[in-house]
């Protein structure tokens, strides 16, 4: 296997014309790493504008990457003289992320307003063909469960390797490394300038998390309903402002 350390971009985009009333644009890439894996995402957002003092926006975007040697740990073992005494361990990665945006901006008058923010985000990484690095200056693996005699097997959520089978190296252990993120920030401001130069303002903050285990699997319907089921914390604040004239 060669070490390449060049890649190829594509990326378009596509926008109307901000001018108008509802806007919506468009952004799409594709990278190639050769030997190495690959990623793409797109992005769209929908800007509305009924009214000069309202706008609107919703964006989203959704991004895979595959990587083929995503590092999780290393192991010292003066019998890897290929690598300096240490078996660095890694993966092929399969990696997910969808990021929903939601804002508004709405002036009621020249002294009263509302901002608001909410954004759900779910992302999974799912890790499979388990590997050791070959030799050092190299992107070279040797496959565990394939190569040399090693094997490899999973019992609750550990992962255990014997990285020569019969041989004297020693086995090893690491747990299970795929991972679900879940989560919602939201944010409302209220603004009220209830006197030249001075301000009141309410806000409102709302987190949700939910890092449940699910193997990595990336399910958007699922994942979503899970997100605003899940535990959150509401913070509120009240600060105000007094301009002094002098």
């Amino acid at each position: 296997m060669a070490y390449y350390l060049w890649g190829a971009t594509i990326r378009s985009e596509l926008s109307t014309d901000n001018r108008k009333p509802l806007v919506f644009k468009f952004a799409g890439r594709y990278r190639e790493h050769p030997n190495k894996g690959s990623n793409w995402d797109v992005d769209a957002d929908l800007i509305w504008k009924p009214r000069t003092n309202i706008n609107l926006s919703l964006g989203t975007g959704y991004s895979f990457r595959h990587s083929e040697g995503q590092y999780l740990t290393q192991i010292k073992d003066p019998l890897k003289v290929e690598t300096l005494g240490v078996r660095y361990v890694l993966a092929s990665i399969i990696q997910k992320t969808l990021p929903i945006e939601l804002r508004l901006n709405w002036t009621f008058t020249p002294k009263l307003s509302l901002q608001a923010y909410l954004q759900p985000y779910i992302g999974s990484g799912d890790y499979r063909e388990f590997k050791e690095l070959r030799a050092v200056r190299t992107f070279d693996f040797d496959i565990f469960g394939e190569h040399g005699g090693s094997t490899i097997d999973f019992t609750n959520g550990i992962y255990r390797v014997d990285p020569d089978g019969p041989g004297p190296a020693a086995p090893f252990s690491f747990r299970n490394p795929d991972f679900n993120l879940r989560s919602l920030r939201g944010t409302f401001v209220l603004r009220w300038e209830y006197r030249p130069g001075s301000a009141l303002y309410f806000v409102w903050t709302q987190k949700r998390a939910d890092d449940a285990l699910t193997g990595g699997l990336f399910n958007f319907r699922d994942d979503m309903e899970d997100v605003f089921r899940a535990p959150g914390e509401n913070i509120f604040l009240l600060k105000f402002s007094y301009r002094f004239a002098l």
